[in-house]
């Protein structure tokens, strides 16, 4: 009996860790390496207006909250230097399906140490995919 209810005690701990796990995974500096839709590569827009990088940097968090991360865009705009921080929220999903960062949702594709694929809808109602390295 006891090793039933040690396995039970595990399976669910393992269970209910999945959204830390993945929230340990994406902790950390993000490299944006492509980002679009079927009708337009925004990171080709991007740096037609000077912008030659855009970084994530998901600070540490615990399941169940929801914590700061910053984007970065850096580059050059009519010859004057662009270097921008935004500070967003985010969280997870329990199941860690699913990333949310302010009013956006974004089904998570890929998780791994250094890959991550994100899908969503932008504000024009079109399908987004954002492939980010980390750093």
């Amino acid at each position: 009996m006891k090793k039933i209810l040690l396995a039970v005690t595990v399976f669910i701990v393992f269970s209910c860790n999945k959204e830390q796990v993945a929230l340990n995974k994406l902790d950390g500096e993000w490299n944006v390496t492509q980002m679009s839709t079927s009708e337009t590569d925004y990171l080709i827009l991007l740096e037609a207006l000077g912008i030659t990088s855009l970084n994530y940097q998901f600070l540490d968090c615990d399941a169940g909250n929801t914590c700061d991360v910053y984007v970065q865009s850096e580059g050059t705009f009519l010859g004057f230097p662009v270097n921008d921080t935004d500070t967003l929220r985010y969280s997870l999903s329990e199941d860690a399906s699913q990333l949310f960062i302010d009013d956006q949702q974004y089904d998570i594709n890929t998780l791994t140490k250094s890959d991550l694929e994100i899908t969503g809808i932008d504000s024009t109602g079109l399908v987004i995919d954002i492939y980010m390295q980390k750093l």
